[in-house]
């Protein structure tokens, strides 16, 4: 098992807002490995330098989150969010930082034998590539650039008035490289139904089957070449072209791909880019 995560500023932002992280815990025979990725919101403008500090909350978040995965098996299919959300909410307190500091989106990723979960908390991008060569992707947007985030749900206030703002969810999904060249399809969700939909874990019974998934903030599909938006699709196709998984395997692609595919093709991402994965080796059941 193998897994690995990246993180680089996009050329509109002074301070880069996105985190990424991966790891283990447990044994090797009933422990889980995760990947998380989170993504700071810009808040409004602001005289004080950083504010509102959400590159702070993006690491709080993912801290929080890292100290209380689900790893007992009775509650894996459970993700303990508010809890996460109010340890990171302290955090932010004892480093004198506002609760806003804290509004950042989070994905995870969890293997635990041949479970793949994934929670989404926001918007952002899961691609998982197969063991038969096609990847599959989808994206949640929300209308405006506004997503829900986790830090609305310690706050009934908050989180009431996100939800008469935030009108609509869009959840993308669409294939690469497979045999029946599915086209993208979009689901629509609008009020409560969207923090119904994500609360949720999608879940993959067959991690054999899996070869690399990875999480990514909406930074991945930020990518513009000299005032053209690149589609998504091409930049995955790019980051999962690794040559070996051994080491800092996703580190290295990507650090390929920035230093010389987007220097060479004029590639520029214009939001902060974050990314982690988990490779199935073949080592764990």
């Amino acid at each position: 098992m193998s897994f690995d995560f990246f993180s680089k500023i996009g050329t509109s932002h002074t301070i880069c807002q996105d985190y990424s992280l991966s790891g283990r815990k447990g044994s090797e025979d009933d422990g889980i490995e995760y990947a998380i990725v989170s993504d700071g919101c810009s808040g409004k403008p602001s005289e004080v330098p950083g504010y509102p500090f959400t590159d702070y909350g993006s690491r709080f978040l993912v801290r929080a989150a890292e100290m209380n995965m689900p790893t007992h098996p009775d509650y894996r299919d459970r993700f303990p969010i508010v809890k996460v959300v109010t340890e990171a909410k302290a955090m932010a307190r004892v480093a004198y930082l506002p609760p806003e500091s804290i509004d950042a989106t989070m994905i995870l990723a969890i293997r635990d034998k041949d479970v793949l979960r994934i929670f989404r908390y926001g918007d952002g991008v899961v691609a998982i590539k197969f063991k038969d060569g096609h990847i599959w992707h989808q994206s949640i947007k929300y209308n405006d650039n506004k997503p829900l985030y986790p830090s609305y749900l310690t706050s009934e206030r908050r989180f009431s008035e996100a939800v008469k703002e935030i009108q609509t969810m869009y959840m993308i999904t669409g294939s690469i490289g497979s045999p029946s060249n599915i086209p993208s399809t979009w689901e629509l969700f609008s009020g409560t139904e969207q923090y119904q939909k994500v609360q949720h874990p999608e879940i993959w019974n067959k991690w054999g089957d899996v070869d690399t998934v990875l999480i990514f903030s909406d930074g991945v599909e930020s990518f513009h070449q000299r005032g053209r938006q690149i589609p998504l699709e091409d930049v995955l196709e790019q980051i999962f072209s690794f040559k070996s998984y051994a080491g800092r395997f996703l580190t290295r692609r990507c650090r390929r791909f920035f230093d010389k595919f987007c220097v060479e093709n004029g590639w520029k991402n214009i939001d902060d880019f974050s990314v982690a994965g988990l490779h199935n080796d073949g080592c764990n059941p």
